[in-house]
């Protein structure tokens, strides 16, 4: 069956927009990196006092995603709105998205301990301290779930469904996903799997809703159970 010319051009402009957006965040990320580098500032501390710094590098992701998003939603001709995060139920999806994947981790954490793959040791610390950090992991994983869902189920998502139709879009950004959690420290080929799994469903809930919350909730729960 021939495709009419019309859908052909509208499928290449969907392809070489994706690859603009991923150049335009890539490039942002690497020059801004590149900068606070050569101020002594890196993002990738392993002990608590380098949190908040994390959650800064977070923070200027999220910037450089939304920008870019704004960027395509111009070329584009719509708000950028309009790629996800335009719902009258945002905090009420978010909740319940927080709260699902929540329960989803507490579930696997429990699993594990029963069947004895994973043990639990009580650390102890004051209790200012632990609300300290609990409330610093919030934020971060907050924004880490804005920044990588707006990154993969925002505009690419949307972008890439005029090119594959919208499981051939889920599945291209979920398997781009799940890949790039393989540069993680302590992420086996199994977690990249489960990746791949758990961004279906978030691909998912964003078809199935119109909007990104749903999905920015369960992830960032999920990350901070």
């Amino acid at each position: 069956m021939k495709i009419p010319a019309a859908k052909q051009v509208s499928r290449l402009r969907g392809a070489l927009h994706v690859v603009t957006f991923a150049a335009v965040v890539l490039g942002a990320f690497i020059a801004v990196s590149a900068l606070l580098r050569a101020f002594g500032v890196h993002f990738h501390g392993s002990g608590p006092e380098e949190y908040p710094v994390s959650i800064v590098g977070t923070f200027i992701l999220a910037l450089i995603v939304l920008g870019a998003t704004a960027l395509m939603s111009r070329l584009e001709h719509v708000s950028v709105l309009d790629y996800g995060l335009r719902d009258r139920s945002a905090v009420r999806r978010a909740v319940i998205g927080a709260a699902t994947g929540f329960l989803a981790i507490a579930a696997l954490v429990l699993g594990l301990r029963g069947t004895g793959s994973l043990a639990l040791h009580v650390v102890a610390q004051p209790v200012s301290s632990a609300v300290l950090y609990a409330g610093i992991w919030a934020a971060g994983y907050g924004l880490v779930a804005l920044a990588e869902e707006m990154l993969f189920r925002g505009y690419p998502l949307a972008a890439l469904s005029r090119v594959f139709g919208a499981r051939g879009a889920a599945i291209v950004t979920s398997l781009v996903f799940g890949l790039l959690h393989l540069g993680n420290g302590g992420e086996s080929r199994v977690a990249a799997i489960n990746g791949v799994l758990l961004a279906l469903v978030f691909a998912g809930s964003v078809y199935q809703t119109g909007a990104l919350w749903w999905a920015i909730g369960f992830h960032a729960a999920w990350n901070w159970g």
